[in-house]
Parts: structure tokens; sequence; C-alpha cells
């Protein structure tokens, strides 16, 4: 089996994906308001959605990080609105 081995990403490569994801976070809350999500089916579609938006940047061989944090945001805001308590599942 051949497998390429993989480089090892740096602690500050980490930090600094982790301080943009907060920045895009709260952007989008101030522009989009801080309501929870309905439900884990909302929550669910659109992580969907942005997944099939990255993928679709994949087939154009043109990736792009904006759409990996938009699927992170997505992820990170659905599980802030479940742990508030007022999501239905």
């Amino acid at each position: 089996m051949n497998r390429t081995k993989r480089v090892p990403v740096t602690p500050q490569a980490v930090r600094l994906a982790l301080e943009k994801l907060g920045d895009e976070i709260f952007r989008r809350l101030e522009t989009r308001g801080f309501g929870t999500f309905a439900s884990s089916h909302e929550i669910l579609g659109l992580i969907v959605q942005e997944t099939h938006e990255f993928e679709e940047t994949i087939h154009k061989k043109d990736p792009s990080v904006d759409e990996l944090f938009d699927i992170a945001v997505a992820a990170i805001f659905g599980v802030a609105s479940i742990t508030s308590g007022t999501t239905d599942w």
C-alpha cells in the first residue's frame, strides 16, 4: 500500500485558523443575528449545503478555504444552538 507521508501542521497555523474562525463566527452573527437554529434538521441542512459548495470548488480544482470556514461556522453555531437548550432536536 502506497501512503504519502503527511506534513505536520504547526501549532501556530492551527491557532491562526481558530482565531480566524472566531472572527468569522462573530462577523456573521453581527450581520445575520444571534438567533439559534430552530432544529437539528436546520443545522444539518446548512452543513450539507456548505459541504456541497466546498465539493463544487474541489471539482473546479479551486478549493476554497472560505467554504471550509462556512462549514466550520455552521457546525460551531450548531453546537452553540444545541447547548443553549433552545434548539428542538
